[in-house]
């Protein structure tokens, strides 16, 4: 499963006749994906291809019949092709991917908490310093959330989006434990 086309024309023209039914096209779009494939960028490779069935098949499709293999459309498959093609593993392609999601659900919320409160900036000090001090966990109970630790002390979270931050900061917190 290697490519024989070698110079960013040539990627540029499959691309554009499979999408464009027109090989001279020159889109925007064959610039940015011949440019990804050609680097092996396998971040911008995944942003534009690893989705579901149904999203983008024309350009997965172009994809493939770059890397002269069977037509994918699935997610997975082609995350597969993405890290052959990338010479890198699918695991660190996936735990990358995964990565990039947990902070920019924390920088979301961030910008929510700090949108909904006044005192946005003390309230996610307030989950800091709990977290920093050990609460590591969510735990629901009649219908309130809780902020525990291992000895199952806590602070209920009163409001949905304190407890949506605390979500997210501790998913941020046990990737950067885990890498």
């Amino acid at each position: 499963m290697t490519s024989t086309i070698k110079t960013k024309t040539e990627i540029r023209q499959v691309i554009d006749l499979v999408l464009h039914d027109d090989a001279n096209k020159n889109s925007n779009w064959s610039e940015m994906l011949a440019s990804a494939f050609l680097a092996k960028q396998h971040r911008l490779l995944s942003e534009y291809l690893s989705h579901g069935k149904g999203f983008n098949d024309v350009s997965k499709k172009a994809f493939c019949q770059l890397l002269n293999t069977d037509t994918v459309l699935t997610k997975k498959g082609i995350d597969i092709l993405i890290a052959q093609h990338c010479q890198i593993e699918l695991e660190y392609l996936l735990n990358e991917r995964k990565q990039e999601e947990i902070e920019f659900t924390l920088s979301h919320v961030k910008e929510k908490v700090l949108d909904k409160f006044e005192n946005g900036i003390e309230a996610m000090a307030w989950v800091d310093s709990l977290v920093e001090k050990g609460f590591n966990k969510i735990v629901k109970q009649n219908k309130k959330s809780y902020l525990v630790n291992d000895e199952g002390n806590g602070y209920n979270l009163k409001r949905a989006l304190i407890r949506e931050y605390a979500e997210a900061l501790l998913a941020f917190s046990n990737m950067k434990e885990a890498a």
